[in-house]
């Protein structure tokens, strides 16, 4: 029983901690733009049924001072999670080199915001140089992200907004599991249609993929994704019957 209690009250002080650098992190962050996110490739992978999800994003970024201390990221999901999903997201950061070669992990912080998000920190050992780039992927598994999505049958958003400067490139794929259809439309993309591009296909394996892109994303512009499962879809997962896309019930 006391060998409980410490271990509850340590993982009580490291939220602590993680919540204090949190806060730290993010003053520092804004005070001054210290980088600048030239592009932003974003996959999620639905596994199943139930909304469970694997995320692969690649980051590339310049250095716009010479103290850079640390890269701040920030990841959430269209519904407010209970710490029971979010204590099993399981995230990685690697370096990536160049010639897309991933390199080694570095030393990540992150915790857990006050509106669900997932604040990911990167320090910096060492200030890059002012003018260099630097790059990561971070890949995540986070159990029922797309649960408003699969479970519950309504439209959930996969989207972009970026606080500090304009983003030259940002890509948004959202991959179903096999035999699921939805409809999507795009969000954010009225003020500049030239510049925004949203379109579906299929991958090799027959699943539906589902894909944004956008050029200068503006800075505090929200753009990107709105999906919803076809109804037909709904009702093939819950039970037999003959599998018919949204483009069929139209003809």
């Amino acid at each position: 029983m006391l060998r409980r209690f410490f271990r509850r009250s340590l993982r009580d002080e490291l939220a602590v901690h993680q919540h204090l650098i949190s806060r730290y992190s993010k003053f520092i962050d804004e005070l001054h733009p210290m980088y600048q996110v030239l592009s932003w490739e974003q996959v999620a992978y639905v596994l199943n049924a139930q909304g469970d999800t694997q995320e692969f994003v690649t980051i590339r970024a310049r250095v716009l001072r010479p103290d850079l201390q640390l890269i701040r990221f920030i990841f959430g999901c269209g519904w407010h999670q209970p710490a029971k999903f979010r204590s099993k997201v399981r995230l990685a950061v690697r370096n990536l080199l160049p010639g897309n070669v991933l390199g080694t992990s570095p030393p990540v912080i992150h915790s857990w915001l006050c509106d669900g998000k997932l604040d990911l920190i990167v320090p910096m050992p060492t200030p890059p140089r002012i003018g260099s780039e630097i790059s990561f992927v971070v890949s995540m598994d986070w159990p029922q992200k797309c649960a408003p999505l699969m479970l519950h049958a309504v439209a959930d958003d996969f989207a972009f907004k970026f606080v500090q400067q304009d983003v030259k490139y940002v890509t948004y794929r959202i991959v179903l599991p096999p035999g699921y259809d939805a409809y999507h439309e795009p969000i954010g993309s009225d003020c500049n249609e030239n510049k925004y591009r949203t379109r579906h296909m299929l991958t090799q394996d027959g699943r539906r993929q589902y894909l944004f892109e956008a050029f200068d994303l503006p800075i505090m512009h929200r753009a990107g994704l709105k999906l919803q499962l076809a109804e037909a879809t709904v009702q093939a997962s819950i039970g037999p019957g003959r599998f018919r896309t949204p483009a069929s019930r139209l003809r």
